[in-house]
C-alpha cells in the first residue's frame, strides 16, 4: 500500500472563557471539527483510471480548496468500501457495485461517476472463433474480483460458464488455451487489443439492457452528515482535477511516468488514456454527472438478476448538491435566530448580573456576620469535643515531627502533663521503634500526597507510649494530613487510643492458636511455620529435622494416672528445651510425640540426638513418684531428604518409626540410598564428609555393595558369584575401617574405641556369613539384613556421619 499527499496539523489555539467559546462553537458553520488531512482509498493500485484525482493533486486544486488530501492505493474495489466502512479513509472509489454494499446495510454515498460505462469487457482468444458470447456455457472464465457487472452481463445472456477467481497471469493463460475467457478492464489490456493483428477478442459488456457506471467516488454517510461542506468542496476539486486532466493527456502522464515509475511504459499509458476518454466522454457528459434513472435501472437489473438482495430506492443512495445548499441556507437562517436570541439572553443576563450584584453584597455581609458568630460557638463546640474524648487527640509539624497541640486525656493516658509532653522529642515520648515507625507513616503520607494518591495519606499504625512510672503502653493511632490554604501539608492530626485490653486478648488468641497449653511450647501450625520460613530464608543450606517419640510413656499414663503423665510431659518439655541451642525450636505434636527444628544444622544433628537420648534417658521425680523412660529420634536433613515442609516431616517421621523398630531409645537417620525400583544404593554429595580419601571408600564399598545386590537379586546366581562380591565388600569395608580410625586418633576425636569395637564386630559378623558361604549354609535374607541394615544404615549413614562434623571442623581449623 502506498500513499501520496502529505498531512498538515494547523495550530489551534482559543483566547474565550469557556461559555464564550461554547457560543462560537455553537454558532459557527460546522457542527463537528473537519480532518487535519483526508485520505482517498483507490479501487487499487496506482493506474491511469485515477488520472483525475493525480491532475488534482499535483495542481494543488485541493489545496485551494483548504483541503490536504492522500491518495492510499489498495488491491480491489471492495478494500475501498472497507476503509471508508471503517472510517480509515473519508472517500473512496468503486464501480456499481458499491450497490451491493448500500443494499446489504452499509451507508455509503455516490458522490460523482466518472466513467459513464464499465470499463469491463470479456477477452478471447481470436483463434477460438467465438462468434457468440453464448459459446462460453459450461467453459473455464476467469473474472475480475467483484466484478458484478460482468456476471449480470452473463446471466442476461443465460451464460453459465465456469468462473474462475481473478489471477494476475489470467492473460497468459488465456494465451496457452487454459481458459476460454477472461473478464477484465479495458484499461489494463496491452495497446494492440482490438487491432486485426491483435490475437485477442474483445466483447464488451455494455448494451441497453445493462449500461452500469465505472468508476464512482463515493464516501460514507457519516462523513457527509459531519463534513457536509467538505465532501463537496472535495467533490468540486475532483471535478476540477478531471476536466484538467482530460485537458492535458501529456501533462498527466508525464508527471505519472515522473512520480509512479514503474505503474506502466509510456505506449500502454496513452493506449490506457485513450480508452479512457472514451469511457468518461467528457464531449458529451460533464465530469461526475450521474442520472438517478440510470442508477435505479442498474439497481433494478441487479435485482432482477438476484444480484441484490432487494431492489433499492437510490435516492439515500444519491448525492444532491442542491439538497445539500438547501440544507445549509436553513441552517444560516436557524444561526442568525440564535444570534438574535443569544444576544437577547446575554442582555437580560447582564440586567439581572448588576440587579443581582447589590442584593448580594447586602446579603453577603449579613451572612458574614452570622457566619462569625457560627464560626466561634463551633469552635467552642469542638474544643470541647477534643479536650473532653477519652482518646488523646493531637497534631504534630510535618516538617519538624514536633508535636503543635495534644489534649488533656494523654495525662490520663501516660500520667505526664501536657507541657512536659509538648517540650519532649518523640523519642522521649515513645520507644525509638515507635518514634521510626511515626516517621515512616508520616513520610508515607507524604509521598503519597505528592502521588495525588490523597485516599492513602490516612495512615493507622501501633504505637508504644511511655508511662510515667515506666512502663509502655501500646495504642493505636490513626492519622491524616492537613493542608494550608494553598493546598500543601503542615500538619498531621492524629486521634490514639489505649489498646491495651485488646493486645492482651490478642496474645492470648495467639498462644492458644500456636502454642500448646501444657508444655507452652509451640504446636504443629506454628512448627510447619517456622519449617517453612526456613526453608524459604535465602540464608538456608542446611537444617534437621528431628521427630521425638517417648519409649514406655503409655504405661506410666495408664498406671499413674493423666495428671502424672501431663506432669511428666511438662518436664521432658523444659529438658529438651534446656538440651539444645537457643536457635532451635522444640515443638510438641500431640501425645508423647515432640519435634526439634534445628536451623543451619547438618550431620552434628546426630550428636545433638545423642545429648537429648542421655537426658531423658535420666529419671524423673515429682510428687513422691521416679519415672523412667526413653526416647526414639528420627531426623531427616534439609534438602538431603527433602526440599519442602511434608517431605521433611514425613521422612522424619519414617525414621523414628524406624528407631522404634530396632528396639527403641535408638537414633535413625532417615536413608533414602535404597532405590525401590532397583533396589541399589546411592551416594550424594550432601554425604561426603569431606575427606577426599574417606568419600572414595565409600564410593567403593557403595559399589560393592550394589555389585552384591545385583548378584542376590539374580535367581541364576551362584554361591561361587556371592562369595567373591562379599570378600569384594569386605575388603573394603576393612581397609575403609582401618584408614578412619587413624584419622580419628590423628584429630584426638574422642569415643574411638567404641567405635573402633563395632569395627571389629562387623567385620567379624562379615567374615562367619563368608564362611557359611563357603560350606553351602546360607541364607540370602540375612547376608542382605548385615549389608543393609548394620553395615549401611546403622554404621555408614549413622555411626560414621557422628563424626562428620567433627572431622570438617578439626580440618578447617588446621
Amino acid at each position: 500500500m502506498s500513499v501520496l499527499g502529505e498531512a498538515k496539523q494547523v495550530p489551534r489555539t482559543s483566547f474565550a472563557p469557556r461559555w464564550l467559546f461554547a457560543l462560537l462553537l455553537l454558532l459557527s458553520h460546522g457542527s463537528l471539527q473537519a480532518h487535519e488531512f483526508l485520505t482517498l482509498q483507490l479501487g487499487g493500485s496506482h493506474h491511469i483510471q485515477f488520472a483525475g484525482y493525480y491532475a488534482a493533486l499535483f495542481k494543488d486544486f485541493y489545496r485551494e480548496a483548504g483541503l490536504d488530501v492522500r491518495l492510499q492505493t489498495g488491491t480491489s474495489r471492495k478494500d475501498a468500501i472497507q476503509a471508508v466502512g471503517a472510517g480509515e479513509a473519508q472517500f473512496g472509489i468503486a464501480d456499481s457495485s458499491l450497490l451491493q454494499f448500500f443494499t446489504a446495510g452499509q451507508q455509503v454515498v455516490a458522490l460523482a461517476a466518472f466513467e459513464q460505462h464499465s470499463p469491463l469487457i470479456l477477452v478471447t482468444r481470436k483463434q477460438n472463433s467465438l462468434s457468440d458470447v453464448h459459446e462460453l456455457r459450461g467453459k473455464p472464465v476467469i473474472l475480475e474480483t467483484d466484478s458484478l457487472t460482468l456476471q449480470a452481463y452473463l446471466q442476461l445472456n443465460d451464460v453459465h460458464p465456469t468462473l474462475l477467481p481473478w489471477q494476475s497471469d489470467a492473460l497468459e493463460q488465456l494465451a496457452r488455451g487454459d481458459v476460454a475467457a477472461v473478464g477484465m478492464s479495458l484499461l489494463d489490456l496491452p495497446p494492440d487489443a482490438g487491432s486485426p493483428s491483435s490475437p485477442l477478442a474483445l466483447f464488451p459488456v455494455t448494451n441497453r439492457q445493462l449500461d452500469a457506471y465505472g468508476a464512482t467516488l463515493f464516501t460514507s454517510r457519516t462523513e457527509l452528515q459531519r463534513h457536509p461542506q467538505q465532501v463537496k468542496a472535495f467533490v468540486d476539486a475532483t471535478v476540477r482535477g478531471w476536466r484538467y486532466a482530460l485537458a492535458h493527456p501529456d501533462e498527466v502522464l508525464d508527471w505519472m511516468e515522473l512520480y509512479l515509475p514503474g505503474v506502466a511504459d509510456t505506449q500502454h499509458l496513452r493506449a490506457a488514456f485513450a480508452r479512457l476518454d472514451e469511457l468518461v466522454r467528457p464531449e458529451l457528459v460533464e465530469p461526475g454527472y450521474m442520472q438517478r434513472e440510470r442508477w435505479q435501472q442498474i439497481a433494478d437489473r441487479y435485482h432482477d438478476l438476484s444480484l441484490l438482495a432487494r431492489s433499492p430506492d437510490v435516492s439515500d443512495f444519491l448525492f444532491d448538491p442542491e439538497l445539500l445548499l438547501e440544507q445549509q441556507r436553513r441552517q444560516d437562517v436557524d444561526r442568525t435566530i440564535m444570534v438574535v436570541f443569544f444576544t437577547i439572553l446575554i442582555a437580560l443576563m447582564l440586567c439581572g448580573i448588576f440587579g443581582g450584584f447589590y442584593l448580594r453584597l447586602r446579603d453577603e455581609s449579613r451572612d458574614r456576620l452570622r457566619l462569625t458568630r457560627e464560626l466561634a460557638e463551633r469552635e467552642q463546640h469542638y474544643r470541647f469535643v477534643t479536650e473532653h474524648s477519652a482518646d488523646v487527640i493531637w497534631t504534630m509539624d510535618v516538617h519538624t515531627t514536633r508535636l503543635t497541640y495534644i489534649s488533656p486525656a494523654v495525662t490520663r493516658l501516660t500520667g505526664h502533663n501536657i507541657d512536659d509532653i509538648m517540650s519532649l522529642p518523640p523519642e522521649s515520648v515513645m520507644t525509638a521503634a515507635s518514634a521510626e515507625r511515626l516517621r515512616e507513616h508520616a513520610a508515607k503520607a507524604l509521598l503519597a500526597w505528592h502521588d495525588g494518591a490523597l485516599n492513602d495519606t490516612r495512615q493507622t499504625f501501633m504505637l508504644e507510649l511511655y508511662h510515667q512510672h515506666g512502663h509502655s503502653i501500646p495504642t493505636e493511632s490513626v492519622t491524616t494530613l492537613y493542608c494550608n490554604e494553598q493546598g500543601e501539608p503542615v500538619s498531621i492530626i492524629g486521634v490514639t487510643r489505649d489498646i491495651t485490653e485488646r493486645v492482651a486478648a490478642e496474645e492470648v488468641m495467639r498462644r492458644l492458636a500456636f502454642y500448646d497449653p501444657l508444655t507452652n511450647l509451640p504446636n504443629r501450625r506454628l512448627l510447619k511455620q517456622r519449617l517453612q520460613e526456613s526453608i524459604e530464608h535465602p540464608d538456608t543450606r542446611q537444617l534437621a529435622l528431628m521427630f521425638i517419640d517417648l519409649d514406655n510413656f503409655k504405661p506410666i499414663n495408664d498406671t499413674l494416672g493423666h495428671e502424672m503423665g501431663d506432669a511428666l510431659l511438662a518436664m521432658v518439655a523444659e529438658r529438651m528445651h534446656k538440651a539444645v541451642r537457643d536457635q532451635d525450636l522444640v515443638a510438641r505434636l500431640g501425645g508423647d510425640e515432640f519435634v526439634v527444628l534445628l536451623p543451619h544444622t547438618g550431620d552434628e544433628a546426630l550428636m545433638i540426638a545423642d545429648r537429648l537420648q542421655t537426658v531423658l534417658n535420666q529419671p524423673f521425680s515429682t510428687r513422691g513418684q521416679t519415672m523412667q523412660i526413653s526416647c526414639s529420634i528420627g531426623i531427616a536433613l534439609y534438602p538431603e531428604h527433602g526440599q519442602n515442609t511434608k517431605m521433611l516431616m514425613h521422612h522424619a517421621d519414617l525414621a523414628m518409626y524406624q528407631a522404634k523398630n530396632d528396639g527403641r531409645s535408638q537414633v535413625c537417620l532417615y536413608c533414602e540410598e535404597i532405590d525401590p525400583e532397583r533396589g541399589m544404593l546411592h551416594w550424594y554429595p550432601a554425604q561426603d564428609s569431606g575427606d577426599p580419601q574417606l568419600d572414595q571408600q565409600y564410593h567403593q564399598i557403595v559399589t560393592a555393595t550394589n555389585a552384591l545386590l545385583i548378584c542376590l537379586q539374580d535367581p541364576q546366581g551362584t554361591s561361587g558369584n556371592w562369595h567373591g562380591r562379599l570378600q569384594t565388600l569386605l575388603d573394603a569395608t576393612r581397609h575403609h575401617f582401618a584408614y578412619q580410625e587413624q584419622q580419628l586418633n590423628a584429630l584426638g576425636l574422642g569415643d574411638l574405641d567404641t567405635h573402633s569395637e563395632e569395627h571389629r564386630y562387623l567385620l567379624q559378623k562379615g567374615e562367619i556369613l563368608l564362611g557359611a558361604l563357603a560350606d553351602g549354609h546360607f541364607d540370602t535374607e540375612r547376608l542382605r539384613h548385615f549389608v543393609m541394615h548394620d553395615l549401611i544404615m546403622h554404621h555408614v549413614n549413622l555411626s560414621d556421619r557422628r563424626f562428620f562434623a567433627q572431622l570438617r571442623t578439626q580440618r578447617e581449623a588446621r
